[in-house]
Order: C-alpha cells, then structure tokens, then sequence
C-alpha cells in the first residue's frame, strides 16, 4: 500500500468508515471499462465530447465544498442518483488502490482526499455509466457514458445509461 492509501485508509480508521469501504487492489477492469466507454483526449475523458455533461470551475480553497455540492445537486437532485448507489473512487497517480462505497459514505472522505492527496480523482459506478472527475486544476466535471441508449456503439448495442429526462446540459 502506498503512502497516500496509507494516509487514506488512516483516515477512514479514525473516522469509523473502514466497514463501509471496500479497499480493491486491482482496478485495471474499470480503467479497461472508461476506456471503453468514455471518449479520451489524451490522457483524460472528453467530457467535452459527451451529449450529456456538467462543469464547474472552482478554486482551491472552495473545491471540497463546491465537489460537495456538486454531488448534491447534480448527481442527487438533477439526475436523480440515489446516494446509497455503489461507486468506485481511485485517482490517476498516487493512489494505488480503489475505494468501493456508497456515494453518501464518500461524501464523508472525498473532502480530505481532495485536500491530501493531489492527483485527479475519479468517481463511478461498478459498470462505469458515469463518471465525476475533480481535477487536481480544481475543475469539477461530470457525465454519463458515451454509449448508451442516446449513442449506440457502432454494432448498434447500447449500455443501457440513465436518461429519464430529454434535456441535455451543454457547456
């Protein structure tokens, strides 16, 4: 386990949530799962690309409240995502794990992972329907996955993403 996971699940230990967290030692499915199915610009998403999308820029000293936020309205209020849904949190560089949890148990460490650990943070579901991305350029970015029922792949199949509601958020 490396320095920042020790930091980490240290944190978790004292703040009595290592019993909602999962600590996953290989998340080499989920990176294969985004780079199936989120358009890539280099070495990050597009979110640009995505038909539907979310975007906040924040500043250092409010993103952990504006990430916050951010879930709440966002995810919660404006897609209806439940907050007991089951995610996937790693980062790009210094953690070497994954945390598996619940949205609502996130919300209770994602603040001191954005103050401690510097990297790009990553947020999403076991099958990778969407993803909220902070970056370590403290802008906050959201979407759901590019193949789904509103963009098919190529062969026609579909992912089956989340979209209740036909108004899409464009930048």
């Amino acid at each position: 386990m490396g320095s920042y996971d020790s930091e980490l699940n240290d944190y978790l230990s004292d703040m009595h949530l290592l019993s909602k967290v999962a600590i996953l030692d290989n998340i080499q499915d989920i990176y294969s799962l985004m780079n199936e199915r989120f358009p890539f610009y280099g070495t990050k998403i597009d979110f640009e690309s995505l038909h539907v999308r979310e975007y906040k820029i924040s500043h250092e000293k409010f993103l952990k409240n504006d990430v916050l936020e951010f879930v709440q309205e966002v995810l919660a209020n404006k897609y209806n995502i439940n907050l007991n849904t089951t995610i996937i949190y790693f980062g790009d560089d210094l953690l070497d794990k994954g945390y598996k949890t619940t949205i609502k148990t996130l919300k209770e460490f994602i603040g001191f992972s954005i103050e401690n650990i510097p990297q790009h943070h990553y947020i999403v579901t076991d099958s990778v329907d969407w993803c909220l991305f902070v970056e370590f350029e403290n802008n906050i970015y959201f979407g759901f996955a590019k193949f789904d029922k509103l963009n098919p792949k190529p062969d026609g199949t579909d992912f089956g993403g989340i979209y209740d509601d036909p108004d899409f958020t464009v930048w």
